[in-house]
């Protein structure tokens, strides 16, 4: 086996043989042990509906409509999808095998991108090792491998680092294979994840940064040739995504990427980079800390600048890396529960560090540099994994409690009626209050129902909802009963005996277009819904007229699309002193072609 392209010419076949094994064995540990972690919040979803649907039809469902078949996230995954349905097909919804394959994609990751730093940095076997290992063992990946809801993540990144390399390989060889093959891989990816179309950026940054390397002369006829393809691939997903969903880029809760906002999401970043680069969560965030790392980074970028015209190269192909990967999530905070928004991103820890060596002129002293950072960075992180590791751990047997006490309850209360749950645990938080991995933020619903019970009970999370939000409910006897949770299980909340005046709602033949509400005085009013899915607060301006109430349309429309369940909602007013004083009647919006109802607390 040829295997001099991983590293070039002075690569010696027997080394991959021993260092990537060792690379691999090494990403793979902090992982062992906690692959028998049970399933959590969206885990229960996505598994159940993959259940539930034929095949077939969930295949179409996929590639032509949004992911789920719901519009509340606008993604398009059609790709991922579709492995995650193979699976489903050979092991169910035991989440061992599901967990193994994205631990499987997350080291073939690995492997490719020790191959690909090989390739940018020929004849330095230490820039391979640092690149690799520093991803492998980014404390946060354990949102991405070890939960099954983050299967996108890990499949799109994986077709991202082949798309890459192949291209490499293409520029090396000239085969049109390669090339051919860089744009099927590419596409792979793009219908996985949306964030992907950021890819085609990152290969024209790498290949400039090549070609200046080599003191070849880029040209941009040159570029167009080699670039145009990828870039017209990514409108032409861009489009489709467009006929499809209505939308570009988006799906993410307050993270839809406008190129307008740039300037507002470096700001953003400028924030995070600290924590980016030392995801120290249990401490409280230190401005200068973030002013110190961009200062040192800009003071290095000036420094290599000096000492030569392509010195900083490397170093601004890091930074470039980092941001763009981030760049499709927007504004959004990371914490360990979404690590998975810096699952591409870390890849470029390793090369701003490979950047940084740069600083030394002798080839021997870069090694010795770039060696003893990526032993101090590589065992910090390996530390930081193996302790979100246990909290993912953590959080599945708080999931699989939560369930068993749940299923407690059935013995006492009516098989029709449904249990309302207050304050299940959403995130397992850190000292500081920190998410650091879901327990039931979603899937409650689903955990109760088949495959994973046999009991067809509706259950409904209340969410972060307080006892005083829930008063309309409690009275409301014939509907179900209201449970709260606290480590002991869960214990019933038993209705209160308060006069509270009416808030009048019309339109109830035709809730979609002609709800109106009015309530009494200056009341600050809120609208609760309640599904299957979630539970949503949402604050009304405060009017003494009747006012038209807008419900969240398409929250309903997909939580009666997963589910074919009702929904409850009502509004509650409360005085200047913070006391409930009006609630309305709570109207059952059922599944399209039955008539809505509404009864008032008695």
């Amino acid at each position: 086996m040829n295997t001099n392209f991983l590293h070039g010419r002075s690569f010696r076949p027997g080394r991959l043989k021993l260092e990537l094994p060792i690379i691999l064995l090494l990403a793979s540990l902090p992982f062992l042990a906690e692959l028998n972690r049970g399933l959590v919040s969206e885990d229960f979803i996505i598994l159940r509906r993959l259940w539930e649907q034929p095949f077939w039809s969930m295949f179409r469902e996929q590639f032509c409509g949004p992911w789920m078949g719901v519009r509340i996230v606008l993604f398009w995954r059609p790709v991922s999808t579709l492995i995650l349905q193979i699976e489903e097909l050979l092991w169910g919804v035991q989440p061992l095998p599901y967990l193994c394959v994205q631990l499987a994609f997350h080291l073939l990751s690995v492997g490719l991108l020790y191959a690909l730093a090989g390739r940018l940095f020929p004849g330095r076997k230490w820039a391979a090792r640092g690149v690799s290992l520093i991803f492998a063992l980014y404390p946060l990946h354990p949102n991405s491998v070890l939960f099954i809801a983050s299967f996108a993540t890990v499949f799109a990144t994986t077709f991202a680092f082949t798309s890459i390399f192949l291209f490499i390989r293409w520029r090396e060889t000239g085969k049109m294979t390669r090339l051919t093959g860089s744009l099927g891989v590419l596409a792979l990816s793009l219908m996985s994840y949306e964030a992907s179309f950021v890819l085609p950026i990152l290969i024209l940054v790498i290949d400039l940064v090549r070609s200046r390397d080599r003191g070849e002369t880029v040209k941009l006829g040159g570029l167009l040739r080699s670039h145009g393809p990828f870039f017209a691939l990514s409108a032409a997903y861009l489009g489709l995504r467009y006929l499809l969903l209505g939308t570009t880029i988006g799906g993410y809760s307050g993270a839809s990427f406008h190129p307008s906002s740039l300037l507002s999401l470096l700001g953003h970043l400028k924030m995070e980079f600290s924590l980016f680069f030392f995801p120290l969560y249990e401490r409280l965030p230190m401005g200068w800390e973030d002013a110190g790392i961009l200062g040192a980074l800009g003071a290095a970028a000036v420094a290599l600048a000096l000492k030569g015209r392509r010195r900083s190269d490397n170093l601004i192909l890091g930074l470039i890396w980092i941001l763009v990967a981030r760049l499709p999530f927007g504004q959004t905070k990371v914490v360990p529960a979404n690590g998975r928004y810096w699952y591409l991103a870390s890849a470029g820890i390793g090369l701003v560090l490979i950047g940084l060596s740069e600083l030394f002129s002798d080839a021997r002293r870069k090694e010795i540099f770039v060696c003893i950072f990526t032993i101090l960075i590589a065992s910090a992180y390996g530390l930081g994994l193996g302790a979100f590791s246990l909290k993912y751990i953590e959080a599945s047997a708080l999931a699989k409690k939560v369930r068993s006490e749940i299923s407690t309850l059935r013995d006492s209360v009516d098989s029709d009626k449904a249990l309302f749950l207050q304050g299940v645990p959403t995130y397992l938080q850190n000292s500081r209050g920190r998410n650091v991995a879901q327990v039931f933020a979603w899937g409650l619903s689903d955990s109760m129902l088949p495959p994973f019970s046999r009991w067809h009970g509706r259950v409904f999370s209340l969410g972060a909802l307080e006892s005083k939000d829930v008063v309309p409910l409690c009275q409301r006897s014939d509907l179900g009963s209201v449970w709260k949770w606290n480590r002991r299980g869960f214990q019933r909340v038993e209705s209160l005996s308060l006069e509270l005046q009416p808030i009048e709602i019309s339109g109830r033949e035709n809730p979609s277009r002609d709800l109106r509400y009015r309530a009494p005085g200056n009341l600050s009013c809120r609208l609760f819904v309640v599904g299957s899915m979630q539970t949503m607060d949402l604050r009304l301006p405060r009017r003494k007229s009747w006012s038209r109430l807008i419900l969240p349309t398409v929250a309903i429309q997909s939580d009666q699309h997963l589910y074919g369940s009702e929904i409850y909602l009502w509004i509650a007013g409360w005085d200047s002193e913070g006391r409930l004083a009006a609630a309305s009647e709570i109207l059952v919006l059922p599944p399209p072609g039955r008539p809505v109802e509404a009864r008032r607390a008695e």
